[in-house]
């Protein structure tokens, strides 16, 4: 007895009725023939399946005019079900891309088992959608895999496996420049198996391109113990003397941004519900990590050494270390799962990190940008992920201290730091028309690169050369006790809190923040108070900056009272460097600016019988404390 079937359709059309997640078609037909064979004690099953065409997204990976076709055969009888053959071939268009083929066996007394795989003749047509997605901008012009793989597993439950990799010839072309990276290859080899519930990797080896540094040979071995289900324990180990990952880094560039595209900055709300207690089932499960030199563009890490422990319910990290470019970095972790929430506590320092090596090397985009070190230490412990427990448990301490940066004011990523940079090149404006918002004129000094003259061309050449911070967390609050940006040109210094919420992007923010500005920029706009000293670094300027708001909607605030304040008693200085919106309407604001802060503040009374004159009375004690500059600071 013999029974045929076949189904032809269009992916389209088909596609929406198996509603398959993250998969779509825009091109492509299915076409399946299958023919049962029934004889007395077996049965055969064979056939052929075509995707003709096919163009559209499987799971993330777009395919664009691609055609898979393949052949089989199925036997199987009262022992055992047989796989003869599964040929398979897949084309990009007319051009052959690679060969699969399978073959299987599976006994259903003894439940032994075998299978085979092959990869043969892989090249750039078959590899590309696969790979060019991790490439960023870079096209896929050759390559040639191939690969084996075989399974078997015996009666009494022992197993092997065995692989072999080899990719030769991969070259990629940048899509921008046109030049192609040099030939590169890579090769891995896996020899496993289990047998008595003791599971082994007896060779485990990942081989790169060799270079004049390295001979980039990585090894991998494991014993694991699986004699106890609830107590799994052994190591596993990865070494190697040196590597030089370079040329590979080069391949996997910032992916490209869809035109319009902007980066997500909205902060997730965050769980609301702790994680729920884990039961691990390991018992001093070692793993090991172990490299003595890793080159990678021009950072330069040297005795790599990690040691991760699972025991029980517990993750300890320790050591954890490396050399970069010769600067100590080191780590280490204790986390408990074991309970709701879990408990945490974390380590970090870095001293004197050589930054344009770092920055150059995973950020190549930004090559040259960043100069200077940097030291970082943080200690935090904890227990629990949600609002409401951090603000209970949380508690630690960061330290940042960066120096010689010489980071152009066009080169800022940082939100808070652009806020700042934006504040002072727009001061001017603010100045001009104090009840305006900080956030209106934000958009318009947006673009750092352009030229403006005079004021904003004398900031922007002045580079950010420190960047200090220390934070604090706990009694509910996470503490920014001191934060400093310094320039030549300006100064910023903050303190304030963010007061944790139950639901964290509520979290508060208040951070009052000051600046102060160098003798040529608080010239320019005569902010420089009469008989003031030549000779000071910075000139201090009232505090009229805020960040405000939540971690959900931060907001930057201006005091326009403070400003007002600033054209009043400045006065002329004001005028004559960056002018005010009108002749009358400066003046006005300088004569009545004393009445309009005094009215405000409760100042002082008009004189009895003459309400159109507000006469000057001595300062109080009260009043001095709304003084304008603080005292200047003085060069060393």
């Amino acid at each position: 007895m013999s029974d045929c079937i076949t189904v032809i359709s269009s992916l389209s059309d088909l596609l929406p009725v198996l509603a398959i997640p993250n998969t779509d078609a825009t091109a492509g037909a299915l076409e399946i023939q299958t023919r049962f064979l029934q004889q007395t004690n077996t049965q055969t099953l064979n056939g052929r399946f075509r995707l003709a065409g096919f163009s559209g997204i499987v799971g993330g990976t777009a395919f664009l005019n691609y055609s898979t076709d393949a052949d089989f055969e199925l036997n199987s009888d009262a022992r055992r079900i047989q796989l003869k053959r599964f040929t398979g071939r897949l084309h990009e268009g007319s051009k052959l891309g690679g060969k699969i083929s399978l073959t299987g066996n599976y006994d259903n007394y003894t439940t032994a088992a075998d299978v085979s795989v092959k990869l043969t003749d892989f090249n750039q047509f078959g590899l590309r959608p696969f790979l060019e997605s991790a490439f960023g901008n870079r096209r896929l012009t050759s390559a040639a895999l191939n690969s084996t793989l075989t399974v078997t597993r015996a009666a009494t439950g022992d197993a092997t496996i065995k692989a072999e990799l080899q990719l030769t010839n991969l070259v990629t072309v940048d899509l921008k420049t046109g030049i192609a990276t040099p030939p590169l290859e890579a090769r891995a080899q896996f020899d496993a198996g289990i047998a008595k519930q003791i599971a082994q990797v007896r060779q485990g080896q990942v081989t790169l391109t060799p270079t004049s540094r390295s001979k980039n040979i990585l090894a991998l071995t494991a014993n694991v113990d699986l004699t106890k289900s609830d107590a799994i324990s052994g190591n596993i180990k990865l070494a190697a003397d040196t590597l030089d990952l370079t040329k590979y880094l080069d391949l996997f560039a910032e992916k490209p941004k869809p035109p319009g595209a902007r980066p997500a900055t909205q902060p997730t709300a965050g769980p609301t519900l702790e994680p729920e207690a884990a039961k691990l089932p390991f018992h001093n499960f070692v793993c090991e990590l172990n490299i003595g030199r890793i080159f990678a563009r021009e950072l330069d890490a040297t005795g790599l050494q990690a040691v991760a422990t699972l025991d029980r319910n517990h993750l300890y990290l320790k050591p954890c270390k490396v050399a970069l470019n010769g600067a100590p970095v080191s780590a280490s972790a204790n986390i408990d799962f074991g309970v709701t929430g879990y408990t945490y506590d974390f380590d970090f320092s870095a001293k004197e990190v050589a930054l344009g090596p770092l920055m150059n090397t995973i950020q190549p985009d930004r090559r040259n940008q960043v100069s200077g070190q940097a030291t970082l230490t943080a200690q935090f412990k904890g227990a629990g992920i949600t609002g409401t427990n951090l603000q209970r448990n949380l508690i630690g301490e960061l330290n940042l201290r960066s120096t010689s940066l010489n980071l152009s004011l066009g080169n800022v990523r940082s939100p808070l730091i652009g806020a700042l940079v934006n504040t002072v090149v727009g001061l001017p404006d603010l100045i001009r028309n104090p009840g305006a918002t900080l956030e209106n004129l934000v958009g318009r000094f947006a673009n750092f690169g352009a030229p403006r003259g005079g004021w904003a061309d004398d900031l922007m050449s002045a580079p950010l050369q420190n960047i200090e911070a220390k934070i604090t967390a706990g009694n509910g609050k996470v503490q920014l006790e001191n934060a400093e940006v310094r320039s030549s040109a300006f100064k910023a210094k903050a303190t304030g809190n963010l007061g944790i919420e139950p639901i964290l992007t509520n979290s508060t923010i208040h951070v009052p923040v000051s600046l102060a500005l160098n003798h040529n920029l608080a010239l320019k706009i005569g902010l420089i108070p009469a008989g003031s000293p030549t000779n000071a670094a910075y000139y201090a300027m009232p505090d009229f900056l805020t960040m405000r708001g939540t971690i959900g909607k931060p907001e930057t605030k201006t005091d326009t009272v403070v400003l007002v304040n600033l054209v009043a008693r400045a006065g002329t200085g004001v005028i004559k460097q960056i002018g005010i919106a009108g002749g009358e309407k400066a003046k006005s604001i300088i004569q009545t600016g004393g009445g309009i802060i005094n009215s405000l503040l409760g100042g002082p009374k008009k004189t009895e019988g003459d309400p159109g004159t507000t006469n000057a009375v001595p300062d109080s004690p009260e009043q001095k404390t709304f003084d304008l500059f603080g005292a200047p600071e003085k060069k060393p």
